[in-house]
């Protein structure tokens, strides 16, 4: 099946081959193909993949044509380790030093975690507008819970783990008992620093409680100022829209004919 998606198919080739098919490096000739996963083809696949990157070569499957010709920008992607596979002899070492032309590392999302709010905002937004719903704000107790996660699933995992709590929440506020069950055996940093110690307000709950009726009434002044353009009053904050609407959330501040605070 894997072949015939790849290299297409002629009429009559396996049992159900009713009409004839052409294959993804056929319909890409001329540009570029995407191959996601390519450290999962079999290895009979790898020679034929290989032929095509290497020959600019293509057979359909019971073909028995002479090679049609493409002319294909291949990039690929995988969460294998292809050296380790090429070591083993599960994976062709012509066809990984053929591919490896350029490499890009992506680095997981644990090592960029500062970016972690702006992401899960954009995915709160995203699986309420999917599920019809009002988009809830992220609590500091859930971003804390987000933060502490490690995520071996990467983004994807953050992602659905945001469209759970999404379906989960019935409140204006997404709370930590609304994400999966792996979550909460993520302790959050602040709690992790504070075992054995008192129960006193750290250094980030102080600033919090000082900076928060600030922010919120500058967010406030500055859309009354551009009357609910939160565009233009990004702009004038010098940040994007997507960590403005980020702060309007987190602070309370709903949008309306004129900006107001929930408070």
């Amino acid at each position: 099946l894997l072949e015939s998606i790849l290299f297409g198919h002629v009429r009559g080739a396996f049992t159900g081959a009713s009409f004839e098919k052409v294959g993804e490096f056929q319909k890409a000739d001329g540009g570029t193909l995407f191959l996601d996963e390519v450290g999962e083809l079999p290895v009979a696949l790898q020679a034929k993949v290989l032929r095509a990157v290497e020959q600019g070569e293509v057979q359909p499957l019971g073909s028995n044509a002479a090679p049609v010709r493409v002319d294909v920008r291949l990039i690929c992607a995988t969460n294998r380790d292809l050296e380790a596979m090429v070591a083993n002899g599960t994976f062709r070492d012509d066809l990984f030093y053929r591919l490896g032309v350029m490499m890009l590392e992506l680095p997981p999302l644990r090592r960029y975690k500062d970016q972690l709010e702006v992401m899960a905002s954009v995915f709160v937004e995203q699986a309420a507008a999917r599920h019809g719903k009002p988009a809830p704000r992220l609590t500091p107790a859930t971003m804390a819970r987000l933060t502490a996660y490690d995520y071996p699933g990467n983004v994807r995992e953050l992602r659905n783990a945001i469209e759970h709590a999404v379906i989960l929440c019935t409140g204006p506020e997404l709370t930590p008992d609304d994400l999966p069950r792996s979550f909460a055996r993520a302790a959050p940093p602040e709690r992790v620093a504070r075992k054995g110690r008192s129960d006193a307000p750290t250094l980030r709950v102080l600033r919090e409680q000082w900076l928060a009726p600030l922010e919120r009434r500058y967010l406030v002044e500055l859309l009354a100022e551009h009357r609910g353009n939160v565009r233009t009053a990004a702009a004038a904050a010098g940040i994007d829209p997507v960590t403005m609407y980020r702060l309007l959330r987190r602070r309370g501040v709903t949008l309306r004919k004129t900006a107001h605070s929930d408070e």
